[in-house]
């Protein structure tokens, strides 16, 4: 799947080919990415040829006809000439922006990535299937690159998902250095490709209109697809496509990039004066800093690349194979969703246990296979002005306990699912009285509430235990 010769990678899905070379001077090279190719002994044709200098262009130490500028790569660093976006800033120990990474080693190995557990990020899991987990078809390229000066080293990661024709794309950076460096950007795929001839695919929106396709010709310049909401929000979605011009629903070329995290995420697509286009996506380093100390690492979410030349819809059954193979939970990998009835819209806040039983009995006479009860249902929650943080069950309006209203959904044959919202504080609940602190907010600052509500600081070790109880086919939470 994965083979390295005359310093070439060739990776190779079900219908793609990746390729990869080890420039003399150390540099990542990407040399294709499309349509599956024949393995070779020599891949010469694909190589940038340089057959004089660039004028008013900084070359490299090792070749004076060599400019990164316009060579298709892997990955860039600061300082090297290449000035196109950049899609890593350092600052190293000498408080200079300054990094030259070079190949030192590489690692082929079956299966995802080992370190996938140890990042703290969401990732693409092996195939569950019918209960059994693995897949054939899963191998992953991890290449070791160094900087020239210090020991830091940057590892660009690649797992290939051979049935689903999809590529995941990390970094981990290391610092071994005895003094720290500082991370201020750092995305988790990069790639160069060789011509402009594509659209930019961006769906963007607000509230209740979300994911509106916006299809722009590519010219020279920079072009910004991002979130600044603490969230991958539903203005500008992480997935964006490239697609060939002449590319429709079931046939010509697209490619498409994604992000497997939940934050404030960056994609960022630039036209080079030369013609060639650099894509790549990670997070937002909009007010991002991460300082890393001696024998530190750091890893940055998954991206998910994908290439069809079967159209958009080919690109789209890729993307729904990877995830419903390896993204989606174990629990519900392959399994049909229960249809349900959310009591949101027939109540809002006025409900009671016998409003509920009532819609859930007509949602059973209509093969209806769930309850999902929805806001109101704890503490003195009776409008959306309070209460968040009182994950405590509201029994007058209930007729009793959690547990029992939910015994009385299953009884009726459905399930019971249960809305709340972990994240979020009211400025009038029990919660935020006892502890102020608790919201993010700017200290000595005049608050702004979305909604009526805080945002609750999640990274705080002892406020809450959430606990998932089978037998009440409920959560529950308790402080």
């Amino acid at each position: 799947m994965i083979t390295f010769e005359n310093q070439v990678f060739h990776a190779q899905t079900a219908n793609t080919s990746y390729l990869i070379r080890v420039h003399d001077a150390g540099y990542l090279e990407h040399l294709y990415y499309g349509g599956k190719i024949r393995r070779a002994s020599c891949y010469d044709a694909l190589f940038e040829k340089i057959a004089a200098g660039y004028g008013n262009t900084i070359t490299a130490p090792t070749d004076s006809k060599l400019t990164l500028d316009n060579l298709c790569m892997e990955y860039s660093f600061a300082a090297t000439g290449d000035y196109r976006h950049a899609p890593l800033c350092l600052q190293m120990p000498d408080f200079g922006y300054s990094h030259d990474f070079r190949y030192r080693s590489h690692m082929i190995y079956e299966g995802t990535y080992s370190e996938n557990g140890q990042t703290k990020m969401p990732f693409a899991k092996d195939c569950v299937q019918d209960g059994q987990s693995g897949e054939a078809g899963i191998a992953t390229l991890d290449i070791t690159l160094k900087d020239t000066v210090y020991p830091v080293y940057l590892h660009l990661i690649y797992t290939f998902f051979e049935q689903s024709d999809v590529i995941t794309r990390r970094v981990k950076i290391e610092n071994q250095c005895e003094k720290d460096i500082c991370i201020s950007k750092i995305m988790s795929l990069m790639m160069d490709l060789p011509d402009k001839d594509y659209n930019l695919h961006t769906f963007d929106g607000l509230w209740v209109k979300e994911r509106h396709e916006n299809k722009k010709a590519l010219v020279s310049g920079l072009y910004i697809n991002d979130s600044t909401t603490g969230s991958s929000s539903n203005r500008h979605n992480p997935f964006i496509m490239l697609s060939k011009e002449n590319c429709t629903e079931d046939s010509g070329e697209c490619i498409g990039v994604n992000l497997i995290y939940s934050g404030n995420h960056y994609e960022a697509v630039e036209v080079s004066g030369y013609g060639k286009v650099r894509v790549m996506t990670g997070i937002n380093p909009f007010q991002f800093a991460w300082t890393l100390g001696n024998n530190d690492a750091f890893y940055t979410p998954e991206a998910v690349l994908s290439y069809s030349r079967e159209g958009y819809n080919g690109l789209s059954h890729n993307m729904h194979s990877f995830i419903s193979h390896h993204i989606i939970s174990p629990d519900w990998a392959q399994r049909p969703r229960p249809i349900l009835i959310n009591n949101w819209e027939a109540t809002y806040f006025d409900f009671s246990d016998a409003k509920l039983l009532k819609i859930a009995r007509e949602a059973k006479s209509l093969g209806m296979e769930m309850l999902v009860l929805d806001d109101g249902w704890f503490g003195n929650r009776s409008d959306d002005t309070t209460s968040l943080g009182d994950w405590k069950a509201n029994e007058k309006k209930l007729g009793g306990t959690l547990k029992k209203l939910a015994e009385k959904i299953n009884k009726l044959g459905l399930q019971f699912g249960l809305w709340f919202e972990p994240e979020m504080i009211s400025e009038k609940s029990d919660l935020f009285q006892k502890h102020p602190d608790w919201a993010v907010r700017a200290p000595d600052r005049e608050a702004y509430p979305g909604r009526n509500q805080l945002v609750l600081d999640l990274t705080r070790q002892k406020y809450v235990i959430i606990s998932y109880l089978p037998l009440q086919k409920c959560w529950k939470v308790r402080r």
